[in-house]
């Protein structure tokens, strides 16, 4: 819980950006802001990992938004998902090996995926026209 990542476009471009809280206590000016290199474009929905090593986002790839994974200590970016449906809102598990995310293409499904495996595995199958609503 030492830094925050955000969304912004004021480079022109959708990225992700992140804040070093500890640097910043107390600071009355406004915080430094760095920009991790993640070697995309239209960057969006940043996730920490549970313990703060890597960052899950989506960034397009060929037209459509892929899921990828920033390591920080590697300080390295890799893609995670390759197929032509868009996905949404990346979220770690408790253990940090596996990601849960939506499609939101023609179907919109729930899906896990592996870090290490790449294999998604699909949780619902929610039709065109269905919907579904989920509740905490």
């Amino acid at each position: 819980g030492t830094k925050l990542a955000f969304v912004s476009d004021m480079s022109g471009t959708t990225d992700i950006y992140l804040v070093d809280l500890l640097q910043n206590k107390g600071n009355k000016s406004l915080p430094k802001l760095t920009q991790p290199i993640l070697g995309t474009k239209n960057n969006s929905s940043p996730c920490y990992s549970p313990c703060g090593a890597k960052l899950a986002y989506l960034s397009k790839a060929s037209g459509v938004r892929q899921l990828f994974i920033y390591d920080f200590k590697a300080n390295t970016s890799s893609q995670i998902t390759f197929d032509k449906q868009n996905k949404e809102a990346p979220s770690f598990s408790p253990c940090g090996q596996y990601l849960l995310y939506n499609t939101s293409s023609t179907e919109h499904n729930i899906f896990i995926i592996g870090l290490e495996s790449k294999v998604p595995i699909q949780l619902t199958n929610i039709g065109e026209s269905q919907y579904a609503l989920f509740l905490d």
